[in-house]
C-alpha cells in the first residue's frame, strides 16, 4: 500500500522490537533511529516485552519510547496496550524487529489499520521450529515487505519459510565504521590477543573454539570471550576441563566493545548459523584479522586469503590451524587486516544502509 500524502507533515515511522538488549536487531534498529533524516520522518520505538541496556542511547536520542513490558505467554493485556498506543501515535509506518514485534506489532497495526508495514529479518533463524517458521510465513502476508539483512538471511527465507521472492529486499546490516578506521594494526606481540563475540548460546559456537584452542598448548594466546547466556556455567566448566580456562576471559556484556577490539589482535566467530555478523564488520573495520564460519551471510564479507579468513563450520581442527597461521604469520595478517578495512569502509557503514531504507520508506509515500 502506497501512503497517499504527506501534507507537508513529517513521516511517523513506530519501530516495534521485543526488548533493548544487546543484539545484533537492537542495535540497528538503534541506528535506524540514530541516523534517521529527521527533517523528513519522525520516529518512535515500543519494547514489547523489556527496556534493556540501550535504553539509555535511545532516551540520549531524545526519540520518544514506550516499554508496554509484556508479562504473559499469551500476552493479551500487552496487544491491548500496544492497540491502544497506536492508535494514539498513528503511525504511518510500522517497521517491526524480531519474531515477537512481527507478530504483535502486525495484529495490532491491522487492527489499526496502518497505512505500512515493513518487517526486518535479521538471521537464519534454524532453530525457531516448525510453527514459527510458518507463522512467519503467514505474516508475511501481511507486511508490505520483508527487508532481509543478507542475500543468505532472503534465500532462508524463500526456502525455509516460503515467502514469495517479490515480497523480499535486501539491506544489508552496517556499523558505524567512522568509529574503527582510527584503530592502529594489530601488534602480534608476546600474547595472542584473541576476541570472541557473541551470545553464549549454541548458534556462537564457542564450545567449538574451545575445543580448537586445547589443540594449540604451544601458543601463547588468551582469549577474552564478550557476551552471556544459557551456556555461560557449561563453558566455564568445559574451559577447565579443557584445561585452558586459565587462558579464557568471561569478560559479560559490555555496552562498548570498541576498546576490546581496538586491544586484540584477531577476532574469532565460529558460528553454526549467522545471518551476517555485525561483530565481523567491526573487526573488519579496525583492521582486525577475522576467523569465522563459511555460514550464513558471512562469506558476504570476507573473502576467504584476500579480507579474512572462512573455515568450514563445526570443525575445531581447521579452526585450530587457520587460528596458528594467523600468529605464525603476523604481516600476512595484517594485510589481511588492511583489505578488510577497505572493503568495510566501502561496502558497510551505517549511513549508506540507512539511506536504503528512507529509500524503501521513500517508495510508499506519494
Amino acid at each position: 500500500m502506497k501512503l497517499k500524502s504527506v501534507n507537508g507533515k513529517k513521516i511517523k515511522i513506530v519501530h516495534i522490537i521485543p526488548t533493548l538488549h544487546l543484539g545484533g536487531a537492537e542495535r540497528i534498529m538503534l541506528d535506524l533511529v540514530r541516523f534517521s533524516n529527521s527533517e523528513i520522518y519522525e520516529c518512535a520505538v515500543i519494547t514489547i516485552a523489556d527496556g534493556g541496556p540501550l535504553e539509555g542511547e535511545l532516551r540520549t536520542l531524545g526519540i520518544p519510547y514506550y516499554s508496554l513490558k509484556k508479562t504473559t505467554d499469551l500476552g493479551l493485556g500487552m496487544l491491548v496496550d500496544l492497540t491502544r498506543l497506536l492508535n494514539r501515535l498513528e503511525p504511518d509506518i510500522v517497521h517491526t524487529h524480531l519474531f515477537g514485534a512481527h507478530l504483535w506489532g502486525q495484529v495490532a497495526s491491522l487492527l489499526n489499520r496502518v497505512p505500512v508495514m515493513i518487517a526486518s529479518e535479521q538471521n537464519t533463524d534454524v532453530d525457531l521450529g516448525e510453527l514459527r517458521h510458518h507463522i512467519k510465513k503467514v505474516l508475511s502476508f501481511g507486511a508490505d515487505v520483508v527487508v532481509a539483512a543478507s542475500d543468505a538471511i532472503r534465500e532462508f527465507l524463500m526456502k525455509q519459510e516460503h515467502i514469495a521472492a517479490e515480497k523480499i529486499v535486501v539491506i544489508r546490516n552496517a556499523i558505524d565504521v567512522s568509529r574503527y578506521l582510527h584503530v592502529p594494526p594489530p601488534k602480534f606481540e608476546k600474547v595472542f590477543k584473541l576476541l570472541a563475540i557473541g551470545r553464549l548460546e549454541p548458534q556462537k559456537g564457542h564450545d567449538i573454539l574451545f575445543e580448537a584452542l586445547s589443540q594449540l598448548q604451544d601458543i601463547p594466546w588468551e582469549l577474552a570471550i564478550v557476551g552471556e547466556g544459557s551456556l555461560s556455567e557449561d563453558l566455564s566448566n568445559r574451559a577447565v576441563l579443557l584445561h585452558i580456562h586459565d587462558r579464557v576471559n568471561f569478560v559479560g556484556s559490555i555496552l562498548d566493545v570498541a576498546p576490546l577490539i581496538a586491544a586484540c589482535d584477531a577476532i574469532v566467530m565460529p558460528s553454526r548459523w549467522e545471518g551476517i555478523g555485525l561483530v565481523i564488520m567491526e573487526g573488519m573495520a579496525a583492521a582486525r584479522p577475522v576467523i569465522a564460519s563459511r555460514v550464513g551471510g558471512i562469506p558476504e564479507l570476507i573473502t576467504h586469503g584476500k579480507t579474512g579468513a572462512l573455515v568450514t563450520p563445526e570443525d575445531p581442527n581447521q579452526l585450530a590451524e587457520m587460528v596458528r597461521w594467523v600468529w605464525e604469520h603476523p604481516d600476512r595478517a595484517r594485510d589481511l587486516g588492511a583489505a578488510a578495512r577497505e572493503f568495510a569502509r566501502t561496502h558497510c557503514d551505517v549511513r549508506g544502509m540507512v539511506k536504503e531504507y528512507e529509500r524503501l520508506y521513500a517508495n510508499f509515500i506519494s
